[in-house]
């Protein structure tokens, strides 16, 4: 592995770096071969540690924490340990675990200036990552996987396979918990690559998984020249950023099956991303035309997005439209718009997220919401009240009609104000 690391410049001189911790076998070879690394290169690491407890595997847990929690402290390396107040259940446990895990990663790597983040992903994970993303996504950058430094992350153990890891642990005498989930093909997607999928690979090949990761290393080079070329490509389509019209188009795209659809922007609407010149795109060689369309999408959903095929196909029948101006609606509230010779995608509200799909929209302002705080979803239009009387002649008696108006206006007035002082109180915490 040091090899790996020096080779790659994986991790560099006098880098404060946070070492992600499960406890088990790759995660505790992990904090002893940094530590390898890091003397035999003289790069003098400051390193930090950080252990996510879910809460959901009962002792097994327990002994995960103490297992870090030893070795950091024999090793006189700073530990925080995160535990989850609350259990994470039901469906997308994995990838709400891992969202858990890196969010409390980055806001430690913030508060104490540490980077990289450092992960224990090794070969095999690598095989697995490759399978499960050309499986689910019809995107070529599946084929890249996990790259050995990207961004804020670095995974130094993408040399070596799991039994290696393992051989490493029980030679050195290195504790490690065994994650019994991960025997279990039912209990995540990923397991089913890993226990079904690979076993049923090595019969024709026996290092399927170092042959998935060498091809990842491949892609990841070759990756380098194709971002090249679309650099140059960008040059000739981008524009400056703009603002998305607000007037809808007459008959706007219909979004795919189970996509969200957007509302029209808001007046004083952000400057969205760059957006691209129609006619420029046109003149690309599709391959590129499809590249810059990509990249156009990540500049709304994240560069290390993986944009599926059937949204750039959208974009590119956006494109081709004869349509003055046009739009679709893109997942999780997002909108592409054409306007004449222009493409520009982004978010089309100034503030609020994105309305998940069939939710009904809010109320107009002052609105009362029905349900004690909007249990049923929708918005309830406020009773109208009635018009006072005519004013009764000077000097004349008050009518009973008048003091009945006076009574239910009171009563009026005070459901509208008790349902916003009930509604407020009753309106979720944000999960920090």
């Amino acid at each position: 592995m040091t090899s790996f690391v020096g080779d790659r410049a994986l991790l560099r001189p006098g880098e404060r770096v946070l070492l992600m911790l499960s406890g088990g076998a790759d995660s505790m070879a992990l904090l002893a071969l940094v530590r390898v690394a890091d003397e035999r290169l003289g790069l003098g690491l400051e390193l930090h540690a950080l252990h996510v407890d879910y809460a959901t595997r009962g002792a097994d847990s327990e002994r995960d924490r103490l297992i870090v929690s030893e070795a950091c402290a024999a090793l006189q390396v700073p530990l925080e340990t995160v535990c989850l107040r609350h259990k994470l259940e039901g469906p997308g446990f994995e990838e709400r675990a891992r969202a858990v895990r890196y969010t409390a990663a980055r806001k430690l790597a913030a508060r104490h200036g540490l980077d990289p983040i450092v992960t224990a992903h090794n070969r095999d994970d690598q095989a697995e990552t490759v399978l499960y993303r050309l499986a689910k996504y019809a995107s070529p950058g599946s084929l890249v996987g996990m790259r050995p430094r990207e961004g804020d992350l670095a995974r130094p153990l993408l040399c070596v396979g799991a039994g290696e890891v393992r051989a490493y642990c029980r030679a050195r005498g290195i504790a490690y918990g065994e994650d019994t989930t991960n025997a279990d093909p039912g209990y995540a997607r990923r397991n089913l690559v890993r226990h079904e999928v690979l076993p049923a690979l090595e019969r024709i090949n026996p290092s399927v998984a170092a042959t998935l990761a060498e091809a990842a290393a491949v892609a990841g080079d070759e990756r380098a020249v194709l971002e090249a070329a679309v650099d140059e490509a960008w040059e000739r389509v981008a524009i400056e950023p703009v603002r998305i019209s607000t007037q809808r188009a007459a008959t706007p795209e219909v979004s795919p099956p189970g996509e969200a659809s957007v509302s029209p922007p808001l007046p004083g609407a952000s400057p969205l991303p760059d957006a691209l010149d129609v006619v420029a795109l046109a003149t690309e060689p599709p391959a590129l035309r499809a590249l810059c369309l990509r990249r156009l999408l990540r500049g709304v959903y994240g560069a290390d997005a993986l944009i599926e095929r059937r949204l750039v196909n959208g974009l590119l029948r956006l494109v081709e439209s004869t349509a003055g101006t046009k739009r679709v609606s893109l997942p999780q509230g997002f909108e592409a718009v054409r306007e004449y010779d222009r493409l520009v995608v982004g978010a089309p509200r100034a503030a609020g997220p994105p309305r998940a799909p069939g939710r009904r929209a809010p109320g107009p302002p002052g609105g009362v919401r029905g349900g004690g705080g909007g249990g049923g979803g929708g918005a309830r239009r406020p009773r109208p009240t009635p018009p006072p009387p005519a004013r009764p002649p000077r000097g004349a008696p008050p009518t009973t009609a008048r003091r009945s108006y006076s009574r239910r206006a009171a009563r009026s007035s005070s459901a509208v104000g008790g349902s916003r002082r009930c509604c407020c109180p009753n309106l979720p915490a944000r999960l920090t």
